[in-house]
C-alpha cells in the first residue's frame, strides 16, 4: 500500500513543473503534441483499469494526471493556435 501511494504521488508531480512553466509563459512550442496526446490516454487508461480493479489509490492518482495532463495538452493547442509570428 505505501509504495502505491509513494507511486501515485510521484506520478501526480511528474508533470507539474511542466503544467505550472506552460501556464507561466504561455510557450508550448518546444512541447511534443503526440507525447501529451499520449500521457492523457495513458492516465485516461489507467484510470478506467483502477475504476473497474476498485483501486482508489490508483484512481485518484491517474485522475489527477490526467487533469494534469490534458492541461498541458490544450495549453499546447491553445498556444499554437494562438501564435502570433
Amino acid at each position: 500500500m505505501i509504495f502505491g501511494l509513494i507511486a501515485g504521488l510521484i506520478t501526480v508531480l511528474a508533470s507539474l513543473p511542466q503544467a505550472v512553466k506552460t501556464y507561466t509563459t504561455k510557450k508550448a512550442e518546444d512541447l511534443s503534441l503526440l507525447m501529451w496526446i499520449l500521457y492523457a490516454s495513458a492516465s485516461l487508461s489507467w484510470a478506467i483499469y483502477a475504476y473497474f480493479k476498485s483501486d482508489k489509490v490508483l484512481l485518484v492518482a491517474n485522475v489527477i494526471t490526467l487533469f494534469i495532463n490534458s492541461s498541458v495538452l490544450i495549453m499546447k493547442i491553445k498556444y499554437i493556435t494562438n501564435r502570433s509570428d
